[in-house]
């Protein structure tokens, strides 16, 4: 019998109206998933007490991380820096060395049970962080001038 990976949920969310309806339109399904779950919740504009006992109702292991930064008011922006929120996450993920099957829980989605057993089946997923070098000249000779091999990266991803 093969054993189960823990499930890492990560909500980015911000301070509004109707924030409680949205987390527990994300909770809800979370509770009934029948592993392990640490649900990480990202906040813009500072964790908050408002949140955090949102999130606390649930039961699970939480981890409630704040950014200094608001929601701005633009699409454009908001999405941006929800991709902030994000790699936030995965920075938590990593210092706590957690170890598990990463998705992406939006506040403003709805999941099926059916996910939470579809993701089980994941059997290896690799990711590496890959830097962006900019440089007004020629990237090439700076790249040789630094002295750095360049690699092809493959990302893989099997069920």
């Amino acid at each position: 019998m093969k054993s189960s990976k823990m499930v890492i949920a990560v909500t980015p969310t911000y301070v509004r109206t109707f924030q409680a309806l949205h987390l527990t339109r994300v909770m809800h399904p979370l509770i009934l998933v029948p592993y392990d779950v640490v649900w990480i919740v990202v906040e813009a504009g500072g964790a908050t007490n408002e949140t955090g006992l949102i999130i606390a109702k649930s039961g699970l292991r939480t981890i409630h991380v704040g950014i200094d930064q608001r929601m701005p008011n633009t699409w454009e922006d908001r999405s941006k820096l929800e991709v902030f929120m994000r790699l936030q996450a995965l920075r938590v993920v990593r210092e706590e060395k957690l170890d598990g099957i990463v998705m992406f829980a939006d506040d403003s989605n709805m999941h099926s049970m059916d996910l939470f057993d579809e993701i089980q089946n994941v059997k290896w997923f690799v990711t590496v962080s890959v830097g962006i070098l900019a440089h007004s000249g020629n990237a090439e000779e700076m790249v040789m001038s630094m002295g750095l091999i360049v690699l092809q990266i493959q990302f893989f991803f099997h069920l």
